[in-house]
């Protein structure tokens, strides 16, 4: 079986993070099995860009890299305030 590490920051963006949740979830319960999906952050409740509140399954520090094939991260909505403060993308 595959692992796959989903890190989560404070401020992740939900819906960036559904879509590795759903379809990792959903090949659990109707595609062949092969992946499993578990969480780490740099605490263990995160909070993310609407504040809702998560428990991650490690803690960042817990983990051993070796022992995942994917690393899957979600962006942020700091990033996103970022961008729209510094470049002209959104114009």
């Amino acid at each position: 079986m595959k692992k796959v590490l989903l890190l989560l920051a404070d401020g992740f963006e939900t819906f960036e993070a559904s879509v590795f949740i759903d379809v990792i979830g959903w090949n659990l319960v109707y595609g062949d099995n092969s992946t499993e999906l578990f969480t780490c952050g740099l605490k263990k409740e995160i909070k993310s860009s609407f504040n809702q509140r998560f428990i991650v399954d490690y803690l960042i520090d817990e983990i051993d890299v070796d022992s995942f094939d994917a690393l899957a991260i979600p962006e942020d909505l700091k990033f996103m305030d970022f961008t729209k403060t510094h470049m002209t993308l959104y114009s």
